[in-house]
């Protein structure tokens, strides 16, 4: 559900819940056997001259890229209403892996870097 909605360019956050006796030491292991409550899916809609710019950058030669914390989902479909190509993608641990040479060949053929893949 939560993929259909990011592939709608929502944002989504899961809500869960569990009860817990006491909140003193509270650990990542306590964050699991929760209760889903639900999603909350907010929409940040693109300006509408993002992809006249888009338009125009690449009619001078400029070579977009995109640095987001959006999932992977979200990013592919805000960029395809904005004109651009997402067919090469890096996450922040990918690009963490890479070596600084492997990096800078990276960056030409990739056009999107998400920094934080949350799902």
């Amino acid at each position: 559900m939560a993929d259909s909605y990011s592939t709608d360019g929502f944002r989504v956050i899961a809500l869960a819940y569990k009860e817990i006796k006491t909140q003193a030491n509270i650990r990542t292991k306590d964050e699991s056997d929760m209760i889903l409550l639900g999603f909350l899916a907010f929409f940040d809609p693109i300006k509408e001259s993002a992809a006249s710019a888009v338009t125009e950058l690449k009619r001078h030669g400029v070579d977009v890229k995109v640095l987001t914390g959006d999932n992977e989902i979200v990013t592919k479909t805000i960029c395809r209403l904005a004109g651009l190509s997402v067919a090469n993608s890096l996450s922040g641990e990918q690009i963490a892996d890479l070596s600084e040479r492997k990096l800078k060949l990276a960056a030409e053929q990739t056009s999107s870097f998400i920094t934080r893949t949350c799902r």
